[in-house]
């Protein structure tokens, strides 16, 4: 062997093991984080069904490919390649074992193509576990769980099969062409019998596949007709359904004959009957449209389609809930005394309030950390935490502020509660728009998240993650996590990909804790009979409520609440992966009061709504959503909360309930707590949501809230129902780019009278604060006597005594 090909030949070894060992430092890293967070069940059903996929795949396409490209191979009588020796030339004959391993290693290479790259594993794992729902579709006698879970997964199988039979059948004819047994002629293709036979049979396969997808057009029939917005109709049923049936059984039919004739040599009746068979199908999707006269005039087909129409309103409403929202008298109890509006009612914008609490730039609030809280059962409160985010900066206990958002003081900024509980909290450990991988040290072992460990389990990690440094980090091998996942959204999206995410990241505090909540749903395109909707960006045919991924901010920890009596699609992986779910009768008091409304699916429930109407209900609510004339920069995040009326006083957020004719029908409320639930709380649509958006405009122009600032924006308007009536709410705020914004009013609209002033509590009738020369004296006070307090509550004498210094200093300073 030469040098170069030594050298070659080790540059190979070296390339493929990088590979290899990437692939397993990445399977252990893997491993080793879910057996961290109690998901190595979820770990070895993904790997598993992975293994199992692409291995049966990697076998059937390697079956299919070395079949045809043997079949190939005997063909050819014989290979003569031309060869050179000196100035001689001869032929050399190609031995006949060389040809079959050549084709051998052909079939390797597409199936190796073909079957590697599937990844698609929940569709399989979806239809293994699914188990009936109960429910069966009115024309197809199919169980939802058909729709839901195994219609995807013969939808994906035949996909692969088309793919597989196009690249050998390419493969196939390339091969061919290279050869005698394929020649032109006199302007005339001649082919050998053994290519015509074969092409026969391959023919018969393609019309199997073919055959296979006729009968998949017929059953997304019920998912997307060929009626207006792809409604279900009765040429469907009546015509298109059948023809589609039959076409699909014609079809394999044919694929027989098409094989048979070209093995006996019928070539006209192979021709025939494989021209018949592509042709029936575009000629019928174009043709019978045309033919159909079951309606003669347009009220007759009103009249043939009203039960189609109905039928798909009912299971768009299924889809989407739209029967579990609680309304009539049940929903009255969620009303706010007119008495407690400044006590349980915000003023603020969610994220003005973070950024005007802001009063040390170096320590910016932490994203999306604006927890709202109900202290005492009916006032409400919010947290505005800040923390040091970057990727180097140490990971320090957070700082929060704890604000009083119906209030603010003569100059605009944010107002702190009296008797705050927290001034600090652990160390965030999993945020928003925190760095993906962090080494932090564990003495108490809270945090879930791997051992860094030494050796080759530290090698192997860090080669995992793509972070060859942390391999030589100085660390104490038996406290240092490796901390991975670290955004909120993506550490879900990892334990739980059954299911989809709510577009909305919500932030609470409990047990001393800052928690990240967001909404689970069951979510898809297959779901019969049902009307697309939008949802977090997609076009859903069902959105499904089921449960709530509530994550502990400092140790990583995930908990998927599901109600006591889960959804039915809930229970299959709920019995397959027990460790993931807890059922809320099993969390404590304090975690459940504190869980934020579900605002993801009242969206979503709304819109089903507003498209579907109750159950023998004439109340037309088109759209029920609208977006008001607010500013770009409140609009992101989620509404703003209020306390509700309920016992215990769960927070609930709201939006306005309006119809076709802009007239106001009350609000739609979602609340949380230990029972979340949506309600439409109806009220007399006696006023148009135009009027009021006017008017709240008007009245702050009038008070000189807004439009003579040099920076002014306009907050969202908040639709809370009393009981006196709706209540709209709408701050104004001068948002200069150079400093924190600062209210300058709030409008309130109640029971037909308009109140205005620099606060929501001052519109109320409070008397305002003195004023204070420096605004940001006051935020610094108190988030020293919070500390104080915490030290105090936690006999911290330590920290008791560096609050005390730090009061020491900031009175010297003035």
């Amino acid at each position: 062997m030469t040098w170069r090909r030594a050298l070659a030949l080790a540059g190979a070894t070296l390339a493929v093991a990088l590979v290899v060992g990437r692939l397993l430092a990445g399977a252990y890293a893997e491993h080793a984080w879910y057996e961290a967070l109690g998901a190595e069940a979820l770990w070895r059903a993904r790997a598993g069904t992975l293994t199992v996929m692409r291995s049966v795949g990697f076998a059937v396409a390697f079956a299919f490919a070395f079949a045809n490209l043997l079949g190939m191979r005997r063909s050819i009588v014989s290979l003569v390649l031309p060869r050179r020796v000196a100035n001689l030339h001869f032929g050399e004959v190609v031995p006949g074992r060389a040809l079959t391993l050549t084709a051998a290693v052909l079939s390797v290479l597409i199936a190796a193509a073909v079957a590697l790259p599937q990844g698609d594993w929940l569709t399989v794992v979806r239809a293994r576990w699914a188990t009936p729902v109960g429910e069966i579709d009115p024309y197809l006698g199919h169980d939802i769980a058909f729709w839901t879970a195994w219609l995807p997964f013969e939808r994906m199988l035949r996909d692969w099969a088309v793919v597989l039979a196009s690249v050998v059948g390419v493969v196939v004819m390339l091969l061919y062409a290279l050869t005698p047994s394929v020649q032109v002629q006199s302007g005339r293709l001649h082919v050998s019998t053994w290519v015509r036979r074969h092409f026969a049979i391959y023919s018969g396969i393609l019309l199997l596949l073919v055959a296979w997808g006729f009968r998949i057009d017929g059953l997304d029939l019920l998912l997307r007709g060929s009626g207006e917005g792809e409604r279900f109709t009765s040429f469907d049923h009546r015509v298109l359904h059948p023809y589609l049936v039959a076409l699909s059984i014609g079809t394999a039919g044919v694929g027989v004959l098409v094989a048979w004739a070209g093995w006996v040599g019928q070539q006209r009746a192979m021709l025939g009957a494989l021209l018949i068979a592509l042709v029936a199908g575009p000629a019928g999707r174009v043709g019978l449209p045309l033919l159909d006269r079951r309606a003669a005039n347009a009220r007759e087909a009103v009249l043939l389609e009203r039960p189609y129409d109905l039928v798909r309103t009912l299971y768009t409403r299924r889809a989407f809930a739209v029967e579990e929202i609680v309304r009539g008298a049940a929903a009255e109890s969620v009303r706010v005394p007119a008495v407690s509006i400044p006590r349980r009612v915000s003023g603020w914008d969610p994220a003005a309030l973070a950024l005007a609490a802001e009063d040390d730039a170096s320590t910016p609030p932490v994203p999306g950390a604006v927890a709202w809280s109900a202290a005492g059962g009916d006032s409400l409160r919010v947290l505005v935490s800040h923390a040091a985010l970057g990727a180097d900066a140490p990971l320090t206990p957070l700082e929060v502020l704890e604000l009083d958002p119906a209030d603010a003081d003569d100059r605009g900024d944010p107002w702190p509660s009296v008797g705050s509980a927290h001034a600090t909290l652990p160390p965030l450990v999993v945020g928003l728009g925190v760095d993906p991988v962090r080494v932090m040290p564990d003495t108490l072992g809270r945090i879930a998240a791997p051992h860094l460990g030494d050796g080759w389990r530290r090698v192997a990690l860090a080669w995992g993650v793509r972070r060859p440094r942390l391999a030589v980090t100085p660390a104490d091998s038996r406290q240092a996590k490796l901390l991975v996942r670290r955004e909120v959204r993506g550490r879900i999206r990892a334990l739980v990909p059954f299911l989809a995410m709510g577009p909305t990241t919500q932030a609470f505090v409990a047990r001393d804790s800052l928690w990240w909540s967001v909404e689970m749903f069951h979510a898809g395109a297959d779901f019969p009979l049902s009307e697309r909707m939008p949802f977090a960006g997609l076009s859903r045919r069902f959105v499904i409520a089921a449960g709530l991924a509530v994550v502990n901010a400092h140790s990583g920890r995930v908990l998927v609440v599901v109600p006591r009596h889960p959804e039915r699609m809930t229970q299959w992986w709920r019995n397959r992966l027990p460790q993931l779910f807890v059922t809320s009768d099993r969390l404590d008091a304090e975690l459940l009061d504190a869980l934020p409304p579900p605002v993801d699916r009242a969206r979503m429930q709304g819109t089903a709504l507003g498209r579907t109407g109750f159950r023998n209900d004439t109340l037309s609510v088109r759209p029920l959503f609208q977006v008001d004339e607010a500013d770009a920069e409140l609009l992101p995040g989620p509404p703003t909360p209020f306390v509700s009326g309920l016992s215990r006083g769960p927070r609930a957020a709201g939006v306005p309930a309006v119809d076709g004719t802009d007239r106001v029908r009350g609000a739609f409320v979602a609340v949380g707590g230990a029972a979340p639930r949506t309600m439409l709380v109806e009220q007399p649509d006696t006023l148009r949501w135009s009027a009021i958006l006017d008017r709240l405009q008007r009245v702050a122009d009038s008070a000189q809230l807004s439009r003579t600032r040099r920076h002014p924006r306009r907050g969202r308007v908040q639709t809370i129902p009393t009981d006196s009536g709706l209540l709209a709410v709408q701050g104004f705020y001068s948002w200069s780019p150079e400093r924190p914004p600062t209210m300058t009013g709030v409008v309130a609209l109640l029971a037909g009278s308009a109140r205005s002033g620099p606060s929501l509590s001052a519109a109320f009738g409070s008397a305002p604060h003195l004023p204070i020369t420096d605004a940001r004296l006051r935020l610094r006070i108190a988030r020293i006597h919070a500390a104080m307090q915490d030290a105090l509550r936690r006999a911290d004498w330590a920290a008791f005594g560096r609050a005390m210094a730090e009061l020491r200093r900031l009175s010297s300073d003035r």
